[in-house]
């Protein structure tokens, strides 16, 4: 059984282009699960129109009683499918005809897979195109694997120092929905920012977190992004300090959790793997921060000896570059 998971907020203007991407799909999901967080707009109006014409899918359409944020509204409506394959799905978006067929068949064929991610390409409010294929790393073994795959298994340390997955993206397992709802038993939701970080991440530790060599998303820019479209066509950047203080922020964050998951049901003695990583990743970006803050150039060049744990040789001349620009 394969479902589609939507959070939705407000998403009258986008929304039914993405439902018909959906329900006209080569391989039709058999379950579509909306959680509605909308005020009083016409996104209700819009999905009552699918369900009563597309009568072959189950539908479950849930308007929150109360407003759940992106967040909690996005593990409320994976809790509620029932599929074996989750499809995770923004209100905004344009999928590929086979993208359900695809992905299903992958995962169908290695059990290892937790955790799908294709690729994406990004379109306007008008639906043109605007970006080529997003590619979510510059390391050798991330294009090496690109290259000559249809799918690879992404190393559970190239995950963590890559951090960047978008949820619309994803297709899991519900082995992964049943470990997503044991972790949130055990944490605070409210200290969750990102709920694709938490799916992606619950997978990498186990090595089950792959990538799929196709683009299968157009993601829509416009103004209600966090970053909008007039940002990306101006070539606008995050400043580098920036990015790396949030890549940071999320290795510290998955530092907690990781240590969490150690502790339930019992505890664990030996400091594992993911801590290990987490711990050296978390000491090189701690660096990296103070010495392009600061300026300092020899430090920078000291680092060369951790190169190891950078994503690749090119953000070490980067962070090089950086200073020497801004120096």
């Amino acid at each position: 059984m394969i479902s589609v998971a939507m959070a939705v907020y407000n998403g009258e203007e986008y929304i039914e282009k993405q439902l018909y991407s959906i329900v006209n799909q080569t391989l039709v999901p058999d379950e579509i699960v909306i959680t509605d967080d909308s005020d009083n707009d016409k996104t209700y109006n819009i999905i009552k129109k699918f369900i009563n014409e597309y009568c072959s899918i189950k539908w479950n359409y849930v308007r929150n009683d109360e407003h759940l944020g992106y967040c909690k509204n996005f593990f409320k409506a994976i809790s509620l499918t029932n599929g074996d394959i989750i499809f995770l799905s923004d209100q905004d978006d344009i999928w590929h005809k086979e993208k359900i067929s695809k992905m299903s068949k992958c995962i169908n064929s290695n059990s290892n897979i937790q955790c799908l991610c294709s690729k994406y390409i990004c379109i306007d409010k008008n639906d043109k195109i605007i970006s080529s294929i997003h590619e979510y790393s510059t390391s050798l073994y991330y294009k090496k694997n690109s290259k000559n795959n249809q799918y690879f298994r992404l190393d559970k340390e190239e995950y963590f120092k890559i951090l960047a997955f978008p949820g619309f993206c994803f297709a899991i397992t519900k082995s992964l929905k049943d470990k997503l709802h044991d972790f949130l038993v055990n944490v605070s939701i409210e200290n969750i920012k990102y709920h694709d970080l938490i799916i992606s991440y619950l997978a990498a530790r186990e090595n089950a977190f792959y990538i799929y060599n196709e683009s299968l998303n157009q993601y829509r820019m416009h103004g209600d992004n966090a970053i909008g479209i007039e940002d990306f066509n101006k070539g606008n950047k995050q400043d580098r300090v920036e990015w790396i203080n949030n890549i940071l922020k999320n290795q510290i964050d998955l530092y907690s959790y990781e240590n969490i998951i150690q502790l339930n049901p019992k505890p664990i003695i030996n400091i594992n793997e993911n801590l290990l990583i987490l711990n050296k990743l978390i000491r090189l970006n701690t660096m990296r921060i103070e010495y392009l803050k600061n300026k300092q150039l020899l430090k920078m060049l000291c680092l060369v000896f951790r190169k190891k744990y950078y994503l690749s040789i090119k953000s070490y001349l980067g962070d090089m570059n950086y200073i020497l620009k801004c120096g």
